[in-house]
């Protein structure tokens, strides 16, 4: 059986050293036989067709511990089953983005006083919510809560991070909100406080363009124009974040899409 260096294996594959190392401590790929004296690796021809496994698998989307199940299970019910996941993990996550494509074009072709009604398929989500004062500061807090959940969960985003206003926008209190903020994940899981299923709604809906600050005028239209066309007002709104500080810091060009659920 020919053997390769590590140096040498890693020209063949075209993978760094780095991660061949990586590779062997996670157990993905480990050499075929290491050296007792000096702890050098080797590997064989076979390995190369493996690396294209793995490499093939990474192009399809799968993290390195699905593609560790994937090319040891030795089952083809096992890999079925982990591909139909990895399926409608991709289809899930191209409807969303055709929704977000959907919702750009509406806000390059309407202007920001548009409003109209739209309906909002359920969503697996990832979410943090916590009652606590008013201000952009508590929601920054209630995000990095949330972007602690995605890395300690390894869970997958494939949406926009949103907000919900559980309280009566109507009698808002500064002093004590109650918000949730979410983002959309691939992964079907329930997680106590961490995942849940958001159900579809309807929601009166429109784009706000600018500073947060003005938000609530632009509440104010969608309640009249509620109010004018008899719509009931269930007492949630939710603010989806087309662009926010994260893409720019001139708020003057923040996007947001504003839902109040009827």
């Amino acid at each position: 059986m020919k053997l390769y260096s590590i140096k040498k294996f890693s020209k063949l594959s075209k993978l760094p050293v780095r991660t061949l190392h990586y590779y062997d401590e996670i157990g993905l790929l480990k050499p075929e036989y290491k050296s007792s004296s000096n702890g050098y690796r080797y590997y064989s021809e076979s390995q190369i067709l493996l690396i294209n496994s793995i490499l093939n698998y990474r192009e399809l989307g799968f993290k390195l511990k699905e593609i560790k199940a994937l090319v040891y299970s030795n089952t083809y019910t096992n890999n079925k089953n982990l591909l139909s996941f990895k399926l409608e993990e991709l289809t899930s996550e191209i409807e969303y983005k055709k929704l977000l494509i959907s919702k750009i074009q509406n806000y390059l072709n309407k202007n920001e006083d548009f409003i109209k009604i739209n309906n909002f398929e359920s969503k697996n989500i990832v979410y943090y919510r916590s009652v606590d004062v008013a201000g952009e500061d508590s929601i920054k807090k209630r995000y990095l809560k949330l972007t602690e959940f995605i890395y300690e969960f390894k869970l997958t985003p494939i949406g926009l991070t949103s907000l919900i206003n559980h309280d009566d926008y109507r009698e808002y209190n500064e002093k004590s909100v109650d918000i949730e903020v979410y983002i959309p994940i691939a992964e079907n899981i329930h997680i106590d406080f961490v995942t849940r299923k958001l159900n579809s709604y309807s929601a009166a809906t429109c784009i706000h363009r600018g500073s947060y600050k003005n938000i609530p005028s632009s509440y104010a239209k969608i309640l009249d124009w509620m109010q004018e066309h008899n719509y009931k007002y269930m007492g949630t709104t939710i603010e989806e974040y087309l662009i926010d500080w994260t893409n720019t810091r001139d708020e003057n060009d923040f996007v947001t899409e504003l839902q109040i659920i009827i």
